[in-house]
């Protein structure tokens, strides 16, 4: 296998990479992907064909999915893109073409059409934010929603 040169910039490059992360408050996160950079100089890790779980205290699970990822390790903010799809252990599925998160800001958000499908009820409409402290979720715009079995 000849030895490839990564591009300036990039401090490393990985592939079939995992990554894991304990938040401050017991939240555990880890991010499987076939392939990651890291820029120290721009704090940014950069992720292609993602498969996130994060764990949050008290047994909130999140399967996410994506085609690709970049995090801000420095700011904890993270933008998905990509046939984006966010599954609880509740039963929810969030489907979308990007999410970003703000960990100063405590939510998720997005501008594109966004479809929440629950096991009683079924949401779509265009730009999504959820307060993750409030446990708020609003659609923006365009809402439909369907309620019993869609």
């Amino acid at each position: 296998m000849p030895l490839r040169v990564i591009p300036e910039g990039i401090d490393m490059q990985v592939q079939d990479l995992v990554y894991t992360d304990l938040g401050n408050e017991g939240t555990k996160l880890e991010i499987r992907a076939k392939k990651g950079q890291y820029m120290r100089e721009e704090g940014k890790a950069f992720f292609e064909g993602i498969h996130a779980i994060i764990e949050r205290p008290g047994g909130e699970k999140y399967t996410v999915t994506g085609d690709r990822a970049i995090v801000g390790t420095e700011q904890r903010t993270a933008g998905i893109y990509g046939n984006v799809v966010i599954v609880t252990n509740r039963g929810d599925r969030i489907t979308t073409d990007s999410i970003h998160y703000s960990e100063k800001e405590r939510k998720l958000w997005t501008e594109d059409r966004v479809t929440h499908e629950g096991p009683r009820m079924k949401i779509q409409g265009r730009g999504l934010v959820v307060y993750l402290d409030k446990k708020e979720l609003q659609l923006k715009e365009q809402v439909k929603a369907w309620v019993g079995k869609p």
